[in-house]
């Protein structure tokens, strides 16, 4: 699996349509950006998900991958705002 389908299947099952849940996450990561001592952990449905002062891991849960994913906290949080509008933009739609 590549690193770009791996993103977009954590964000369809851990992220999903939760808008207060990504901002925490985009919280937790800008947090971590400023302050390289701060560190948040926690447990999504597929994977657990680290943020500290060098960047966002995400650790399956599961045997569905076959290691840890690692971002930078900025494509992490990019990722996340972009999310966000989707869901937005859907919503908006319906």
């Amino acid at each position: 699996m590549t690193k770009e389908n791996r993103i977009e299947e954590f964000l369809r099952t851990d992220v999903q349509f939760d808008l207060q849940w990504a901002d925490l996450l985009i919280e937790k990561a800008q947090t971590a950006l400023k302050d390289t001592n701060y560190k948040w952990e926690g447990s999504a449905n597929a994977n657990f998900i680290c943020i500290d002062g060098t960047g966002v891991r995400l650790e399956p849960l599961h045997e569905q991958y076959t290691g840890d994913l690692f971002l930078s906290h900025d494509s992490f949080i990019v990722t996340l705002g972009s999310w966000k509008k989707k869901i937005k933009a859907g919503r908006t739609k319906s």
